[in-house]
């Protein structure tokens, strides 16, 4: 869900919350610029009740630092929510994208697996590999680019197709997919459903890591799957 208004009024939120109360169970991220200022938490009245509304109702700020910076002043009134910090694999800001007097903020989304209804397979039944090696590349690859051909770009639309249209490019060079090895195993059992092949392959890749590094964290994740499998 986004917003924008020159100011949101708490008595929306309100009704925003309540509307998306059927919704509680899913993962909701809540993102746009209400120009309520979360820096003046505990001095404004109007952002102390802003975020204690959207607190009481499961939802975290994970936005930080200043979205709107000038020479006298730097507001974070670019805001993302999320009613599940679990899911969150990491935000923040693009300090060097000069598209607008506001910097864009970005989340990274992990999948819940519980949740997903669609087959657990990619394209071409293909993976993807990531070695220190490629993800060294591709963070050097992103720091080289040349981003200031977007101000070529007449509108908003347009800056972020192509923004990403180049990070896309740049992803699948340095992460190519790759046809997964077939084991004895799998094809011992063509009776398998895709998703259930998916479910063993995780507890199996849990269980790994439990062993590796048998932490009680590690142990919780392994025995739940292992209980919903």
């Amino acid at each position: 869900k986004q917003w924008y208004q020159r100011r949101v009024r708490v008595e929306k939120v309100v009704t925003l919350l309540a509307n998306l109360n059927r919704d509680k169970n899913k993962h909701i991220l809540l993102m746009g610029d209400s120009n309520i200022d979360l820096l003046k938490y505990g001095q404004a009245d109007q952002t102390t009740k802003f975020v204690d509304k959207l607190s009481s109702a499961g939802f975290s700020p994970i936005i930080s630092r200043p979205t709107r910076i000038t020479d006298h002043s730097a507001t974070l009134i670019d805001h993302i929510f999320t009613n599940n910090c679990a899911l969150i694999g990491g935000a923040g800001i693009f300090s060097d994208l000069d598209l607008s007097d506001h910097l864009a903020t970005f989340v990274r989304i992990f999948n819940d697996s519980k949740h997903i209804k669609f087959k657990l397979t990619l394209p071409e039944n293909r993976a993807i590999t990531a070695t220190d090696e490629s993800i060294q590349c591709f963070t050097e690859d992103i720091q080289n680019t040349d981003w200031t051909f977007v101000h070529r770009l007449s509108d908003a639309n347009s800056i972020f197709d192509a923004i990403v249209d180049k990070y896309t490019e740049i992803y699948n060079k340095n992460f190519p997919l790759k046809a997964p090895k077939r084991t004895k195993r799998e094809k011992s059992n063509p009776w398998l459903l895709e998703w259930l092949k998916c479910a063993c392959a995780r507890k199996n890749s849990l269980y790994h890591i439990y062993i590796k590094e048998p932490s009680t964290e590690n142990k919780i994740k392994y025995q739940k799957m292992k209980k919903n499998e």
